[in-house]
């Protein structure tokens, strides 16, 4: 990505986020980043397409921070943990009400997203799964293909503010409790002690 295309997704998914994609012009963009609205097309051939990109590089970005939790973190748990966290502070930045509106009027960067949820975290969560059962950290009797799934279809649930309004459901409580019940689900009994000597702080008994 060059370094004209590269400001403009920038700078566009800064507007997004502050007033969604819906209600941002191509002309709204142009003035705001002080350019004009041909050098956009030249780069662009439609705001759908400045859309994709802008979705693009948001996973790129998180595809990025979870292999280098992969890489650093060899316990599973570790791991699970790190790609959480890499989540939360990538997804707590977006409003729910991105998530329809990529959902309904941008259905091709939308489905960006779903492939990106199929093809690669479900292969993370796969990988991450057979490991911890190798190593005793989960329990040996569950089934990868499935909870994988099960797994990759928290994430949008999460961001749908019909399903968790945000007035009523603070969203790092709700990721919490989600990675909470994933893990309570797959750990053994020796998976469960290392998350309470490593993680109790973070999970306080109510």
């Amino acid at each position: 990505m060059d370094e004209r295309r590269e400001f403009i997704v920038e700078q566009a998914h800064r507007l997004f986020m502050q007033y969604g994609m819906r209600g941002v012009t191509m002309e709204d963009l142009a003035r705001e980043m002080g350019v004009s609205k041909k050098t956009l097309y030249v780069h662009f051939t439609d705001k759908n397409s400045l859309v994709e990109a802008v979705v693009e590089s948001f996973l790129s970005q998180h595809k990025a921070a979870a292999e280098a939790i992969f890489q650093t973190c060899p316990n599973p748990i570790d791991q699970l943990w790190g790609m959480a966290g890499a989540i939360q502070s990538q997804l707590q930045q977006v409003k729910p009400s991105l998530y329809l509106e990529l959902r309904k009027y941008f259905p091709s960067a939308y489905k960006l997203f779903e492939n990106y949820q199929q093809q690669s975290i479900r292969k993370q969560v796969v990988a991450n799964l057979i490991s911890g059962v190798e190593g005793g950290w989960y329990r040996a009797s569950l089934n990868p293909e499935i909870l994988s799934r099960i797994f990759i279809q928290l994430m949008p649930m999460k961001m749908d503010p019909l399903i968790f309004q945000p007035e009523r459901f603070d969203f790092a409580t709700l990721h919490r409790e989600m990675l909470m019940y994933h893990l309570h689900g797959i750990c053994s009994s020796k998976g469960l002690d290392y998350l309470t000597q490593h993680y109790a702080s973070e999970f306080p008994n109510p």
